[in-house]
């Protein structure tokens, strides 16, 4: 017969792979280090709206964008790319 190495190491499309019915438990955090995290917590909420990581919605760039427009003039684009990196930057 010709069923040796080539049959070797092929699933059946349903094959399911045997697990030992017990789940991964995570490790347990130090008591020090739960603290921690839950004052970054409140500090991040209650910092300012334009904390750092925001992007800034499409609205606020318009709104810049035309008030650098009104004050400076230029090109559009260049003043829509000039009010993104200035709110960012906040």
């Amino acid at each position: 017969m010709a069923d040796g190495p080539e049959k070797k190491g092929v699933k059946k499309a349903g094959a399911k792979k045997a697990t030992s019915g017990k789940k991964a438990v995570p490790a347990k955090k130090a008591a020090g280090a739960k603290k921690a995290g839950a004052k970054k917590a409140a500090k991040k909420a209650t910092s300012s709206p334009r904390a750092a990581g925001r992007q800034p919605t499409h609205d606020e760039i318009a709104r810049r964008a035309y008030e650098i427009h009104e004050r400076e003039g230029g090109n559009h684009e260049e003043n829509w790319h000039r009010a993104e990196r200035e709110l960012k930057d906040r």
